[in-house]
């Protein structure tokens, strides 16, 4: 099994006086250590491995170990932004067609167009439901990257995406409890929100494999 394996060698090699971070690249078949030259050596950790997992066949490979670790978090941030647009477009892409689709046909508009209470829809608390998960997950990268930018009293891309999202999400939720207070139907913008953030992570997501 190789990620037992791989589990086993970094578990001998992280004991070691010297060792600060181990990778292990499934990948690649290769365990990445990082450590200090004034207490070991790579040759030094190869002898320990040859000790602890004699078993195994070790070598050392000649390779940039900071060209190796971007890699490692390269792909991890492709898994990241991947797994983010997966999440929000299962949310996202029915929100859009309920918003969009639906309310095209006559008499599934008219059934979401209902009151549960007085001013409350069964469109709003739908779209409520389905875009509420991507405003607070789905987006949280943007807004993490957004207070980074904050921090250091700068703006970017993801200041405007984390306003705009959160303005169109806020107003939705604000709309609804105004109609429910008014007893009259008022628009919303749900949609817009996931849309809008299922969208740029995609965009985030093909930019980090077109790195």
């Amino acid at each position: 099994n190789d990620a037992s394996d791989a589990q086993l060698l970094e578990d001998c090699v992280v004991k070691m006086n010297g060792t600060t971070k181990v990778y292990h690249d499934l990948k690649e078949k290769r365990l990445v250590v990082e450590f200090d030259d004034k207490e070991t050596c790579p040759r030094d950790i190869l002898e320990q491995l040859k000790i602890d997992a004699e078993h195994y066949k070790c070598n050392i490979i000649t390779k940039n170990f900071k060209d190796l670790k971007n890699s490692i978090m390269r792909e991890d941030e492709i898994k990241v932004w991947r797994f983010l647009f997966i999440f929000s477009a299962i949310f996202a892409i029915p929100a859009m067609v309920v918003s969009m689709v639906f309310g095209h046909i006559p008499v599934l508009d008219t059934v979401l167009a209902g009151e549960i209470v007085m001013g409350l829809s069964w469109r709003s608390l739908i779209l409520f439901l389905l875009v509420t998960p991507v405003q607070f997950y789905g987006g949280y990268k943007f807004y993490y990257l957004a207070y980074k930018a904050a921090r250091n009293l700068m703006t970017d891309m993801n200041t405007l995406v984390t306003l705009a999202t959160w303005v169109a999400y806020v107003y939705s939720c604000f709309a609804v409890v105004y109609a429910m207070y008014a007893g009259h139907m008022v628009h919303e913008y749900f949609e817009t929100s996931a849309a809008l953030i299922a969208f740029l992570l995609l965009g985030r997501w093909l930019e980090s494999i077109a790195k």
